[in-house]
């Protein structure tokens, strides 16, 4: 099983303007490989290659750092505690476990808990946000429809 921060990162006022420095400079590099020089603590000098999606990923967790916002990093294939996946979603542990029930969240048992997989989640998000917009469609053409001035 991958593993995940357990805790997101949430950064500081002094983490906040490096993070929104050093974004502005990664950002002209995104879509690059880069080599960085990095001091060790006593000094010494290491070069470290990045490919072009790492400096992507460190460009964006950086940016959203810059804004003052909290961070964690998953692998696509890690499997979530209903905890986890009801925050992700912005949702109640409740809601979340009765959509699991409906059939609606596909999820797996271990033991006695549920873990549900974060590319399946992230599914789940889409479908969601699908419905959300359709349904929204239909009342603004409803509204046009009885001329409610919307």
């Amino acid at each position: 099983m991958a593993t995940i921060l357990e805790e997101p990162v949430t950064p500081s006022e002094e983490d906040v303007k490096l993070a929104r420095q050093s974004s502005r400079s990664l950002t002209a590099f995104t879509g690059h490989r880069i080599t960085c020089t990095i001091k060790t603590e006593n000094g010494e000098p290491v070069e470290i290659e990045l490919p072009s999606a790492a400096v992507g990923v460190l460009t964006q967790m950086l940016t959203q750092m810059a804004d003052g916002k909290a961070v964690v990093l998953m692998p696509i294939n890690a499997q979530l505690t209903t905890q986890q996946a009801a925050d992700l979603l912005g949702v109640s542990r409740p809601f979340l476990t009765a959509e699991m029930k409906s059939g609606k969240l596909p999820f797996q048992k271990i033991g006695t808990h549920r873990r549900i997989a974060y590319a399946d989640l992230m599914q789940y998000r889409q479908k969601m946000a699908a419905e959300s917009n359709a349904a929204m469609d239909r009342l603004v053409a409803e509204s046009q429809e009885m001329n409610l001035g919307y």
